[in-house]
Formats: structure tokens, sequence, C-alpha cells
């Protein structure tokens, strides 16, 4: 009888043991399925309101003309931006750059890359906007706004380079997040 009572109480602590294990197991799934899902949300904000801050720096990059010489420097006359619009640039940029720094520490390499570009053509199209626009005000404001700035870098930070950048930083957040093209 205590053979049988033994077996008994064997059959249910492995029954309950298995169940719990079971559960546990689940639990676990469960919740890293539910880390990844909170993460994915994150992202698709974090992304979305970073791709906005990118417009609204783009849409104030748009207006300004900064044409070249054909010996590849600035024509100062023809930068049209006032103060408040530098302002606004620099504000832009500014929130840009700290977008990219939360994107730094929950993206994936290669979004962070593509962002960490994309908010370089930002800053730099802003520095510069920002240091012509003050040499078109007052020339004695440097030494480089009386040689007409070179634009030696405006062929690897203009425009067209950020537009390029952008569309990679877009393709590289569709690819993480799994989202069709």
């Amino acid at each position: 009888m205590s053979t049988v009572i033994a077996a008994v109480i064997g059959a249910v602590v492995g029954s309950l043991g298995g169940a719990y294990l079971g559960v546990a197991v689940g639990a676990d799934r469960d919740d890293e399925r539910s880390n990844r899902e909170f993460l994915r949300t994150q992202r698709v904000a974090l992304y979305g309101e970073y791709l906005a801050a990118v417009d609204e720096a783009r849409s104030l990059i748009d207006p300004v003309h900064l044409d070249l010489n054909p010996d590849g420097t600035f024509i100062l006359d023809a930068v049209t931006i006032d103060a408040e619009q530098t302002a606004a640039l620099a504000r832009a940029s500014g929130r840009v750059a700290t977008l990219q720094g939360q994107i730094y520490v929950i993206a994936g390499d290669e979004v962070a890359e593509a962002a960490q570009t994309v908010t370089g053509h930002i800053t730099w199209i802003s520095d510069l906007t920002e240091y012509v626009g003050r040499c078109r005000i007052d020339v004695s404001y440097d030494d480089g706004c009386a040689s007409q700035l070179l634009a030696d870098e405006a062929a690897l930070r203009g425009v067209p380079e950020l537009e390029a950048a952008h569309r990679q930083y877009m393709r590289a957040a569709r690819q993480e997040l799994q989202v069709p093209e």
C-alpha cells in the first residue's frame, strides 16, 4: 500500500513540477515577447519624432541659398537668411542632435550610424548658414568672410548629400522595424 501511496504522491509532485516548469517557461517567453514589442514601440515613436525634427530642419534649410562662385567660394550676397531664420535653424539642428543621441541608445548599429550621418549634415549646414549669415551682415566678422569662404566641405555636406543620408536612414529604420518599403 505504501508503494501505491508513494507512486501517487510522486505522480502528483511530478505533475505539479512539470506544470510549474511549463508555466515558468511560457511566462519567460511572454516576457521576452512583451519586451521586444515594448522596445519596438519605443523605437517607432522615437524614429518618428526624429524624422519630424529632420523634416523641420530640412524645411528651414530649403529656402537658404548657399550659392557658389565658379571658383568654389560662397556668394555671400546670395544668402537669403535672416537672424530669426538662423536661430530657428539652430534650434531645429539642436533638436535633431538630441534625438539622434536617444536613437544611439536604443537603435541597432545601422540606424544609429545613419542617424548620426543625417545629424552631421544638418549640424554642418546649420553652422555654415549661421556663419555665412554673420559674414553677410559684417564682413569683418572673421578673416574667412573677407576671403569669401571656400566651400571645400560643401561638396561633402551639401543638401544633395543630406538627402542621400536621409534616404539611407529611412532604409535602415524600415529594415530594423521590419516595415516593407
